[in-house]
């Protein structure tokens, strides 16, 4: 490839990611009607870059858990869309229902049923950053348990131990982007590329091939 033309690639790289990252629309808990435009790049910002990450790792688990149900819900010879909503629905409320004055009533409307809920399926999206990461605990532990206990019994078992540990359910006022997976992406493959060029620019230990042996 020519100079001019990997310069132009390049540029249109930064170029798009400065303006993905500046750019950022978001909602706040406080205002689902009106979005605000944040910049990702800025130091205020760190804690939402941090949630990018874990709502990562949450996405990971989730997979994990949709194979282990699919596996269940066929050896059973049940469909799987029959059922895995409302599965999925126990899961999140099994951690959700550790927070003070949990309202299932109100908890189900807002998170899981009213398909017009702005927050409808976008439970892990308004957590916290130290909430997010007791919830990927108790994703792991649900894991853990599942082939010994089976679905309903490891939700019990993982909320228990939560429970035990006094962990506090808390809702970020800013809602995750709904394109926080590309966002997410675009962070890692920007991150690599430095990395990469930071290695390459690193001194090699071994000494030029005319003076080798």
């Amino acid at each position: 490839m020519e100079l001019r033309e990997i310069l132009k690639k390049e540029h249109s790289f930064l170029k798009r990611c400065n303006r993905a990252l500046t750019n950022v629309k978001v909602f706040r808990l406080s205002n689902l009607e009106q979005s605000v435009t944040i910049d990702l790049t800025s130091k205020e910002n760190k804690d939402l870059e941090q949630r990018l990450y874990l709502r990562q790792k949450i996405s990971t688990l989730n997979k994990k858990v949709n194979q282990n149900l699919v596996g269940m819900l066929n050896n059973a010879g049940y469909n799987v869309e029959d059922y895995m909503k409302g599965l999925w629905n126990q899961i999140i409320e099994g951690f959700a229902s550790l927070a003070d004055g949990y309202d299932k009533v109100e908890f189900s409307k807002k998170f899981l049923s009213d398909k017009n809920s702005p927050l409808y399926r976008r439970f892990p999206d308004s957590l916290t950053l130290q909430t997010m990461e007791s919830y990927i605990k108790y994703l792991k532990l649900y894991l853990y348990e599942f082939y010994n206990l089976g679905h309903k019994s490891s939700i019990e078992k993982a909320r228990a131990t939560l429970y035990a540990q006094d962990i506090k359910i808390e809702h970020s006022d800013t809602l995750l982007p709904k394109n926080w997976s590309d966002l997410y992406k675009l962070i890692k493959e920007l991150s690599a590329r430095v990395s990469t060029k930071d290695e390459s620019a690193q001194p090699s230990n071994n000494p030029p091939e005319d003076e080798r042996e």
